[in-house]
C-alpha cells in the first residue's frame, strides 16, 4: 500500500511540475533569442483592437540590465522601446512599451544601485560617432555602434546620497560629434520633439 503511496505521490508531482512550467511558458512566452518577439509587440501594441492597425513594426538592438531587456523598435516608422522581463523559465514578457516621433531616447535607468542612462536613435542620414551630455556638472560620451539605428547605455556616476532620486540628461547639454570629433549638433534634428517626453517605467502594464 505504501508503495502505490508513494507512485501516487510522484505523479502528482511530475503533473504540478509540467503544470508549473507551462504556465510559465504561457506567461513569460518570449523566447531569450527573441525569435517570436515580433509577433508578441505586434500584439501588444494592437491590444484592444478587434483588427490590427499597426503593423509596420521593426526590431532593432538591446541592452540588457539585470532580468530586463529593453529592445529598441520602430512602430509606423515612429521610434520606440520594448521593455521586456525575464521570469523564472529564462523566457521573457512584455512589460512595457512606448513609441513616438522624434528621432532619439533618453531615458535613466538604475540595476543594483549603479545608475545609467540608455541612449537610442536614427543614423542613418546624420553620421553621429558619439554624443556628449551633462548631468550634475560631469560631462559623459557615449560612443555609438555602427548601424542606422542604435542604442546603447552609459554608466553615471553615483551621487553623493545613495538615495537621491534619479537624475535626468540635461537636454540642452546634449552635443552630436562626427567621426572626426566636430560638433554636428546643428545639423541634426530632434523631429520637433525634445527626447522622450513622458518615458514610462519597465513596470508599465
Amino acid at each position: 500500500m505504501k508503495k502505490w503511496a508513494i507512485v501516487g505521490v510522484l505523479a502528482a508531482l511530475v503533473v504540478s511540475v509540467l503544470l508549473i512550467g507551462k504556465y510559465q511558458d504561457q506567461k513569460y512566452p518570449i523566447q531569450p533569442d527573441q525569435s517570436n518577439l515580433l509577433e508578441e509587440v505586434t500584439w501588444w501594441v494592437n491590444r484592444g483592437y478587434d483588427q490590427p492597425v499597426l503593423e509596420d513594426i521593426a526590431l532593432h538592438d538591446y541592452v540588457e540590465l539585470g532580468e530586463y531587456r529593453y529592445v529598441l523598435i520602430d512602430v509606423e516608422d515612429q521610434l520606440g522601446m520594448a521593455y521586456l522581463e525575464q521570469g523564472p523559465n529564462g523566457n521573457y514578457r512584455m512589460a512595457g512599451s512606448s513609441y513616438g516621433g522624434g528621432n532619439f531616447h533618453f531615458e535613466e535607468l538604475e540595476h543594483d544601485g549603479v545608475r545609467f542612462v540608455l541612449i537610442g536613435g536614427k543614423n542613418e542620414y546624420f553620421g553621429i560617432d558619439s554624443i556628449e551630455f551633462e548631468m550634475d556638472d560631469r560631462v559623459y560620451r557615449a560612443e555609438l555602434p555602427p548601424g542606422d539605428r542604435f542604442l546603447t547605455k552609459i554608466e553615471i556616476h553615483p551621487p553623493l546620497d545613495p538615495d537621491a532620486p534619479l537624475r535626468h540628461v540635461e537636454l540642452d547639454t546634449i552635443r552630436f560629434c562626427d567621426e572626426a570629433g566636430q560638433d554636428i549638433t546643428s545639423q541634426v534634428p530632434w523631429n520637433g520633439m525634445r527626447p522622450w517626453d513622458g518615458t514610462p517605467s519597465v513596470n508599465q502594464k
